[in-house]
């Protein structure tokens, strides 16, 4: 049945606390409950849309009465926030192990507490759809997983990891695999100096946040109640729904997380590496370019300069023909003197021929830099479209 405000249950042994979570939550429906025990007794028959939990009570605390909301298959998908004065670390990773979705601390603030509680609800209704959609993906996916096997998910997806090209479509591929594994998972991926955040329900949770800093030191594998994290040095992986309960499946499931976190931490590698190649391609042409600027004004400076040698030597000549008749030089002296501008014509032609051969040089040099630049030029476009039609490729099968 269908409801015009979503119910959200407050469970707290404090009068106190009830009547100011029912004050604070005016624009919803609420029911309140004093003990973990009656709020499993309802919550079966008529199920809330969240629920904020308490987490030291008497009787069943709160961190125990959400792994049995947690076990049970009916009431598994309610996310709930657990409110305690017990702030640290490890107080929140027992509530994230158990199923909790968010943790605020008392006294708690108002403004905070109704973010939370919208940004909550928002997931519920974004993962509600998303579960929908899987739902419906599974029942197409379970014949062929069936044929295929766990096993051959892993190595369909050690596969297609070859041909991604970035690490989004990276992060597609793990996603695709995961889901064909049945498994709901978040994960971050280091790239460009940050770490980047992926999930297979399309959802943030900020909570999640402070889980992947406290797990990512803590070594390979990290399994706290549902959740098993898988640690490399350029992705984490959680897993949000491990079958701990189911030993033989645990540990196959396990070994298959692993095998694909491995792989995909070599293929993050492989990636970097191919973007530093590029990046050297780049300053090369850049250089390429800047050479041939270079050799270019070269040539030009060469060409001036045989043209004003020649002019100068031309001048000269004329000039001293003309000084011949006003210096009253002899026959012989005059002839002296072609000589010397004769000798000094061939020297400077000499020299302008060596020139020419060093000149011949650099442009046969120009001519292949001009040959180089185009093939490297072309290999990256070469490359790019290479990068696309792989991306577009990437699937399970």
């Amino acid at each position: 049945m269908s409801r015009q405000k979503p119910l959200i249950y407050c469970v707290d042994d404090n009068d106190v606390n009830l009547t100011l979570l029912k004050k604070s939550l005016k624009d919803y429906d609420t029911l309140t409950f004093k003990t973990g025990e009656e709020c499993l007794e309802k919550i079966t028959e008529d199920q809330p849309d969240l629920v904020l939990m308490d987490v030291m009570m008497p009787g069943l605390d709160g961190v125990e009465t959400c792994k049995r909301i947690k076990d049970n298959a009916a009431t598994h998908d309610i996310p709930l926030i657990f409110l305690s004065a017990k702030f640290s670390i490890d107080d929140k990773l027992k509530g994230y192990a158990a199923g909790g979705d968010d943790y605020i601390g008392k006294p708690f603030d108002l403004e905070e507490l109704m973010a939370k509680v919208n940004a909550t609800l928002n997931r519920k209704d974004q993962l509600d759809a998303s579960r929908d959609a899987s739902r419906e993906a599974l029942r197409s996916s379970k014949e062929a997983l069936s044929n295929l096997g766990e096993t051959s998910v892993v190595l369909n997806f050690m596969q297609n990891a070859l041909n991604c090209r970035t690490h989004d479509a990276l992060a597609q591929t793990i996603i695709q695999a995961m889901s064909m594994l049945n498994l709901n998972v978040v994960m971050e991926i280091f790239n460009d100096g940050d770490w980047h955040e992926y999930s297979t329900t399309e959802t943030e949770n900020p909570f999640e946040k402070s889980v992947f800093e406290y797990v990512r030191p803590k070594g390979r594998l990290v399994s706290f109640g549902e959740r098993t994290a898988v640690n490399y040095d350029n992705i984490t992986i959680i897993v949000r729904n491990m079958p701990s309960r189911e030993t033989s499946i645990y540990g196959r499931i396990l070994d298959h997380i692993a095998l694909i976190g491995k792989g995909a931490e070599t293929k993050i590698q492989g990636i970097q590496q191919e973007k530093m190649v590029l990046q050297k391609f780049g300053t090369l042409i850049e250089f390429m370019e800047d050479m041939k600027s270079i050799l270019a004004n070269l040539d030009s400076k060469y060409e001036e300069h045989e043209v004003f040698t020649e002019r100068v030597i031309f001048n000269m000549a004329e000039e001293l023909e003309e000084s011949f008749m006003q210096l009253g030089l002899t026959e012989v002296q005059e002839e002296d003197q072609r000589k010397i501008i004769e000798i000094t014509e061939r020297q400077i032609k000499d020299k302008n021929d060596e020139f020419s051969r060093v000149h011949r040089q650099f442009s046969s040099i120009h001519r292949q830099i001009d040959t180089v630049l185009e093939h490297t030029v072309q290999a990256m476009k070469q490359h790019e479209e290479e990068q696309a039609a792989t991306e577009e490729l990437v699937s399970l099968f």
